[in-house]
């Protein structure tokens, strides 16, 4: 019922705006024609700001593709329509109308290869939002000229070439849209292998810890033995001072930590945090974590590992590249009201002004490298969250904001595409 009054509503909206339209045209005639194409701009852009569940990139790829595609249906049908009727005298109404029926085909391509089911760069915005500016404004000025400036003596040949052109942008729209969604596929499939490959890392580390952490209790549990054996031989004795030494040099021994093992009670975190301490480690850096989370977070284990490992990396790659003396790397997470907040913190050399160009890789593989803090904007973006880079007081300070309502969101959107996939394949549960 829901969904009936907004299609209602987008309706509704679609004829004020047309009807308006239609009405302002008989007072400034530029004007004439324009009605039909800011009603499917104003209904379009209205469902993906209000209801569309996408991400903000996911949406402007979306809605643009949708945009130009349906404008470039409803000039194309009108224009093999009028070429139709002039050569063969058919009726045009129903020929626009079958032309509308490529809308179904664009739709089904939309729908067989969503873009919300991928990262979608920066960069993949820019190229759809071109692709698709360029074909409405080609469009448009082809809508212009046919009514002021079309040639009245061979119409037939104009219709023809004007249907060639509108053709070959519909296809081109099509392609741009598929070119952008492959991109997303492509980027999102290797952020994952790598995220994947970090955390087995992790789990492996994790392995190598608790094994020593086992065989260092075995070791304990031994040695107590002994020391069992020597205290009851000084209590036998009464040799209470030489009791108190002892006790004082077993204080002493375990004055150091036992174990070099990270719990902040997440799972997920302390795989992350584990696997970087141990990179810590050999890198002569000392990590130092504050973190107050709850047991679960609403962000896909991906997600977390490709932003802080990042992060958390580049900070200690700085600190080893800069030769700073005694190193330590701050980690904060914490909850602030609906947000996960993050700051990673290292001493630096370098000056404010150094983030005032855009930061490129010092390494020499520059095409393996340099997209770490792309991938982290583009993991802050996703949920609705911000960053900020600054440099103060020798310290470069790297904070984030994840919005938890859009993690939820995009789990819920994740486990409905997953059991649609499932209800999708033969034998699939269909209740």
């Amino acid at each position: 019922m829901k969904r009936t009054g907004e299609g209602l509503a987008l309706i509704v909206l679609f004829l004020a705006i047309n009807l308006g339209m239609t009405i302002l045209s008989r007072y400034y005639s530029y004007l004439a024609g324009v009605g039909t194409w800011i009603a499917y701009l104003a209904g379009i852009i209205s469902y993906a700001v209000f209801r569309c569940p996408y991400q903000t990139n996911e949406k402007i790829v979306t809605a643009s593709a949708v945009s130009s595609l349906t404008l470039l249906v409803v000039e194309l049908g009108g224009t093999v329509g009028s070429g139709l009727e002039y050569c063969y005298g058919v009726d045009s109404l129903f020929i626009k109308m079958a032309g509308s029926l490529l809308l179904l085909v664009s739709a089904v391509i939309l729908q067989m290869n969503p873009v919300s089911d991928y990262y979608v760069s920066v960069h993949n915005v820019r190229m759809n939002l071109t692709c698709t500016a360029l074909s409405a404004v080609a469009a448009a000025f082809f809508d212009t000229y046919s009514v002021y400036a079309r040639p009245r003596n061979d119409l037939a040949t104009w219709l023809l070439l004007a249907s060639v052109f509108l053709a070959i942008l519909y296809v081109l729209d099509l392609v741009c849209y598929l070119q952008t969604w492959s991109l997303s596929r492509e980027q999102t499939n290797v952020l994952e292998l790598t995220a994947t490959a970090q955390m087995n890392k992790s789990a492996a580390q994790m392995l190598t810890v608790s094994e020593h952490n086992l065989n260092e209790l075995r070791k304990i549990r031994h040695d107590l033995d002994n020391q069992y054996l020597y205290m009851q031989v000084l209590l036998r004795n009464r040799d209470y001072d030489g009791l108190n030494d002892y006790f004082a040099e077993l204080l002493g021994s375990f004055s150091v930590p036992l174990v070099s093992y990270l719990d902040c009670g997440n799972w997920v975190l302390n795989a992350i945090l584990n696997m970087e301490n141990a990179k810590a480690q050999e890198m002569g850096v000392v990590l130092d974590p504050v973190v107050a989370v709850p047991e679960t977070l609403p962000f896909r284990e991906v997600d977390l590992c490709n932003l802080l490992s990042n992060v958390i990396d580049n900070a200690m790659e700085a600190c080893v590249a800069e030769h700073t003396e005694k190193p330590v790397v701050s980690i904060v997470l914490r909850l602030e009201q609906d947000y996960l907040y993050g700051k990673i913190v290292n001493p630096t050399k370098k000056s404010q002004a150094f983030l005032e160009h855009p930061v490129t890789t010092t390494k020499e593989d520059q095409l393996h490298h340099g997209k770490g803090m792309s991938i982290v904007r583009s993991i802050v973006q996703k949920y609705n969250g911000h960053m900020s880079n600054q440099i103060e007081d020798n310290m470069f300070r790297v904070e984030f904001l994840l919005d938890m309502s859009a993690g939820e969101a995009q789990n819920t959107m994740t486990d409905q595409a997953e059991e649609t996939k499932a209800n999708a394949r033969p034998g699939g549960d269909s209740q």
